[in-house]
C-alpha cells in the first residue's frame, strides 16, 4: 500500500510539472524585434546656388500583401504589421551642407549643371514585433510642400521586412527600399534586384539668377557716377543665403559726380553673400556705366522688385523690374540718360552789335603800329 501511495504520488507530480510546462512551452517567445533602417533623402540644386534651410518628413504604411510563385522562387508577401509603431526621422537641409556635383547618368541630378546634399533618415522599427518568418511590406511616402521652388519626387518606396526562421529562432535577413516591383527572371526560381531599386528620395529646388545691369548714356552722362539701385524680395526664408556675383566694384572709386560716400558703397558692394532677411528688407547696391550685379539661386516663386533712387538722369526702367521668379534667368537693366545743350557756333546777334567795335580796335591798333615805325 505505502509503495503505491508512494508511486501515485510521483505520477501526479510528473502530472503537475507537465501541466505547468506545456503551456510555457506552448507560450515560448517565438518572434523577433525590428531593427534601425535607413534611406538617403537628396536636395538637388543648381550649382550656382546654396542648398537652403529645409525640412522633409516621411508618412509609413503597410502595404499589399501579394501571393507566393513557386515557379520563380518569390515568396509570399504579407502587409506590414504595426506601422504605427515605427518611427521615420525628418530630412533638414542647411546653407551649411557639403554638396557632390552632378552628372547626366549619375541617377540623382542627372545633370551637370546640378550639384545636391544628402541627409540620412532613420526608419526605427524596434518596437515591432515579427512573430512569422516571412516578407513583411511597407510604402513609405513623403510629405507634400507648399514651397513652389520644390519639384518633389512623389513616387512612393517599397520597404520590404525578411524574416527568417534559423533553426527555431527567428531573425531579420534583410531591409529592401526600392521604388517599382520585383520582376523575377521566368524559370530561374531566383529573383533579380528590383526594378527601380535606389537608396533614397530625390526632389528638385528651382531657382534662377537675378542679374542687374546699369547703363549710362547721353553727352552729359558720367562713365564714373554710381547709382544706388535696390532689390526687394518677398517671403525667403531669412536664414538661407545667396551668392553675390558679378562686374561690379567692390571697393568703388570716388567721382565727384556720385552723391555717396566710398564707405556706404564699399560695404554695400563688398558682400559675398547676402541672406533672406537682407534682401526681404531691400538691399542697395552702387553700379556705374556697364556694370552689373547677379544674386544667384532666388527660388522659383519669389516676389521681387527692382528700384533706382532718383537722380538728375532721365531713367528708363525695364518692365521686368518686379515680378516673380520662373525658371528663366531674370535681368533688369537700368539705362539712364543725361543731355545738354553744347553751342556748336556764333549768335549772329551778338556778332551783330560786337563786330564794328572789333573793327574799329583793329584799325586802331594799325594807327599806332605805323606811327611807331615812322618814329
Amino acid at each position: 500500500m505505502k509503495s503505491f501511495r508512494k508511486t501515485l504520488t510521483v505520477l501526479l507530480s510528473l502530472m503537475l510539472l507537465t501541466a505547468l510546462t506545456v503551456p510555457a512551452l506552448a507560450g515560448a517567445d517565438y518572434s523577433v524585434q525590428g531593427e534601425e533602417t535607413s534611406f538617403n533623402k537628396y536636395l538637388v540644386v543648381d550649382k550656382s546656388a546654396n542648398v537652403p534651410n529645409m525640412s522633409f518628413s516621411f508618412t509609413i504604411e503597410a502595404g499589399e500583401e501579394a501571393e507566393a510563385d513557386e515557379e520563380n522562387g518569390t515568396l509570399a508577401v504579407m502587409a506590414g504589421v504595426d506601422p504605427d509603431k515605427i518611427t521615420i526621422g525628418t530630412a533638414v537641409f542647411t546653407p551649411e551642407d557639403e554638396t557632390t556635383d552632378g552628372e547626366e547618368s549619375d541617377g540623382i541630378a542627372n545633370s551637370a549643371e546640378k550639384k545636391y546634399a544628402t541627409a540620412v533618415v532613420t526608419v526605427d522599427l524596434s518596437g515591432v514585433s515579427f512573430t512569422e518568418p516571412g516578407v513583411y511590406r511597407y510604402v513609405i511616402t513623403e510629405q507634400a510642400t507648399e514651397n513652389d521652388a520644390i519639384t518633389p519626387d512623389a513616387t512612393p518606396r517599397t520597404l520590404d521586412v525578411y524574416v527568417n526562421n534559423n533553426e527555431g529562432e527567428l531573425e531579420i535577413a534583410a531591409y529592401v527600399f526600392y521604388s517599382g516591383e520585383y520582376e523575377p527572371e521566368e524559370g530561374t526560381g531566383e529573383a533579380e534586384e528590383p526594378d527601380g531599386k535606389n537608396d533614397g528620395f530625390a526632389d528638385f529646388y528651382e531657382s534662377s539668377e537675378l542679374t542687374i545691369k546699369k547703363t549710362v548714356k547721353g553727352n552729359q552722362g558720367s562713365h564714373n557716377k554710381y547709382f544706388a539701385i535696390t532689390v526687394k524680395t518677398e517671403g525667403l526664408n531669412e536664414d538661407d543665403l545667396f551668392s553675390v556675383s558679378g562686374e561690379f566694384d567692390r571697393e568703388t572709386k570716388s567721382s565727384s559726380a556720385t552723391t555717396y560716400t566710398k564707405a556706404v558703397m564699399d560695404k554695400a558692394n563688398g558682400v559675398e553673400f547676402l541672406t533672406g532677411e537682407q534682401l526681404n528688407a531691400g538691399y542697395t547696391f552702387f553700379l556705374h556705366h556697364t556694370q552689373s550685379v547677379v544674386i544667384q539661386g532666388v527660388p522659383k516663386g519669389t516676389d521681387y522688385t527692382v528700384t533706382e533712387a532718383a537722380e538728375d538722369y532721365k531713367c528708363t526702367a525695364p518692365e521686368n523690374a518686379s515680378g516673380t521668379v520662373g525658371e528663366e534667368d531674370i535681368t533688369v537693366e537700368f539705362v539712364n540718360t543725361r543731355n545738354g545743350m553744347v553751342p556748336t557756333g556764333l549768335d549772329l546777334s551778338l556778332v551783330s552789335g560786337v563786330l564794328p567795335a572789333v573793327i574799329g580796335l583793329a584799325g586802331a591798333a594799325a594807327l599806332l603800329r605805323k606811327k611807331d615805325r615812322a618814329d
